[in-house]
Order: C-alpha cells, then structure tokens, then sequence
C-alpha cells in the first residue's frame, strides 16, 4: 500500500521493438480473474483500489440501443504542470510543499521500506513536464518515488519536456536517483516547427481557434478556445502528446511497460506490494488508481465508430476490477460522452496499445 498526495490544479504503429526478455525472471501463476479482496490488498493508493484491465475481457453488446444520454458534466481542469510559473509565489508554494512532504515518523518508514521486489524487464517510469520551472516539482516528486519505490527495482526514468533543460539541473537529478538510467527526451520541434509541419486544413483550424490571422506571435502560454473555454497552448500539446505521440514515440520503442506517474503525484509513505509485478502476472493491459474522471466531448463517438464500427454506450468498472462494456452500432449512442481514466498514474502495457 502507498499513498499518493496530488496538488491541487490551476490551470503509425509503434518501432518494432524486441520481446525476449520481456517475461518475468520468476515463475509466474496468472489467475484467470482477480477478486475484490485482490484488488484491495494490491491497491496502490490508499483507499482508492487500483483497476486492471485484462487482455481477454470482451464488451457486451448494449441492450438498448436506442436510448441516448446527454453528456455527462466535465470536470476538466488544467493541468498545473502546463501552466506559465507565477515567479511571486513559486519560493513560498515550494516552501509548503517541503512542509506537507517531510514525514512525521522518520523511524517508522523506514523501518517499513525494507520489503524485496523482482525488477522486470522492458519497464520505464515516465512523465511530462513543460520546462524548467516545473524542475523543482519533478525533482521533489522523483526523490520521493526512488525512496518509496525505485530504489528497489531501478527501473528507467524517462522525462519529456516541452522545452531544453539545462545540464546541470539534469545531472544533479541524477545523483540523487541515482543508479537509476534517467534521460531527458524533447518531446517537440518547437512550437512554431510544429506550426510549420500542419497540413493546410489543421492550420486553418488553429487560426480559427486562436481567433488569428497569423501564427507568428504564438507562444506556449498564448491560450486559444472556442467562446469562454480557452486553454494555453501548453496545456493542450500536453494533452495531445499524451494521448497520441507517446504510443509511438521512439525514446519507448525498447519498453513494453510504462508507468506513468504525473510530476505532482508524490509518494508520502514506502509501496510495500509490487504494483508492477502484479500488473504483469496477471498479463494486464491498463491499471489505473480512479475512474471515472470526468467524460470525453460526445464528439468522439464519431470517431469511435469510424475506427471500430461500434459506439460505447457504457463503460464501468466490475467488482472483479475489470471494464464491462456495453456497445452500440455506429447509429446509436452518440449523445453519450466516454467516461475518462484519470491520467495521473496508471501502468500499461504498451505493446497492446
């Protein structure tokens, strides 16, 4: 069991990649289902149960498949990590963040941090950050993973940043996580490189977007929306990075596992059951900590139907802690937004994708 304290928020086909040695180095008994006390005793957040989903689970198809729903309500909210640094009070949030961060009972943790784990092949932690001012978070929340976790395992740390970190923030992090392989990976060409490489169609929807006739003067924290609703450039490259350019990404072609953990998700107390472990021998595809957070636009069932000639009616998570799926065919359902994975932390694999 661990604990993970969040802050609050302002704001092609994968490389061909090979396999051997992806299995464990132990023998492994994989259940055909897991239990509701399983899933409790291996929950990697205190008091939220972790959810995997199988290889083998298949959706039912909907019953009815005329009925239509309104969306539900989003809770979207920007992602802190996307957003311009206010320098007034970065030195005092830091502050507090040392404060809510220094554990009370020094003995008692460590004590407790002692458990072995089996380190798997193919495994990287991963996460996202938009530049330097967000270093000190990422710094913060890695030292406490590789004291919780890592340290046990060593698996690779892997960052994307959406602008260059300088060497010596870099090397300084790896000291302190160190042996652990760490790399910093630029997830873009620039801003207006990537502006530069839109088909003609796309970079007349930007400007529609933006409400511009030029690009020329946008920057990472222009923020850009239709009506009311607008969000910094940032943020949605964060959006789309994770949600598209990640899968394919080649800094991940040698990986088949990856756990993401975002950069202002951090451990408060040592993981004393392996999720990883867990997560492989059970041949998972996703495991996640919360579900449902929030809904995609209905929009997206369009897209849905044109990819897999079905719509999703409903989705929920079974007591076993497995999806259950009711489907619709391409003419139903598409007033009915898709219930979201919270993206913070889940582990996946990779090659299923």
């Amino acid at each position: 069991t661990t604990q993970v304290w969040k802050q609050p928020r302002n704001e092609g086909q994968r490389p061909a990649r090979n396999k051997e040695g992806a299995a464990a180095t132990t023998n492994k008994a994989t259940p055909s289902l897991q239990t509701k006390s399983k899933l409790t005793n291996t929950k990697m957040v205190e008091e939220v149960d972790s959810v995997m989903v199988k290889k083998d689970d298949k959706p039912a198809e909907a019953e009815n498949e005329k009925e239509e729903y309104e969306t539900p309500p989003s809770s979207d909210s920007k992602d802190q990590d996307e957003t311009e640094p206010d320098k007034k009070f970065e030195k005092e949030d830091q502050d507090k963040h040392n404060d809510l961060l220094t554990p009370s009972d020094t003995t008692a943790t460590r004590q407790s941090n002692t458990t072995k784990f089996v380190r798997y092949n193919n495994v990287a932690i991963v996460t996202k950050i938009h530049g330097l001012h967000n270093w000190q978070t990422l710094e913060q929340g890695l030292c406490l993973f590789h004291y919780a976790y890592n340290h046990k395992v060593l698996y690779d740390i892997i960052i994307f940043t959406a602008e260059p970190i300088p060497n010596e923030d870099i090397e300084r992090l790896q000291k302190m996580i160190a042996p652990s392989k760490f790399s910093v990976v630029m997830d873009n060409r620039g801003l207006q490189e990537e502006i530069a490489a839109l088909p003609p169609a796309k970079y007349q929807f930007l400007l529609n977007y933006c409400n511009i006739t030029s690009t020329d003067h946008l920057t990472w924290f222009s923020e850009c929306g239709e009506g009311k609703i607008k969000y910094r450039l940032a943020y949605n490259w964060q959006a789309e990075f994770r949600s598209l350019h990640i899968w394919h990404h080649p800094a991940l072609k040698d990986y088949r596992y990856m756990f993401w953990l975002d950069t202002d998700a951090f451990c408060t107390k040592p993981i004393e059951k392996d999720p990883v472990e867990y997560f492989i021998q059970n041949e998972g595809v996703i495991m996640f900590e919360h579900f449902p957070q929030a809904y995609s636009n209905m929009k997206i069932q369009r897209k849905v139907a044109e990819g897999f000639n079905h719509t999703i009616c409903e989705l929920k998570v079974s007591e076993e802690g497995n999806f259950v799926v009711k489907l619709g065919s391409p003419r139903h359902c598409h007033k009915r937004g898709i219930p979201n994975i919270h993206g913070f932390l889940h582990i996946t694999d990779m090659d299923f994708f």
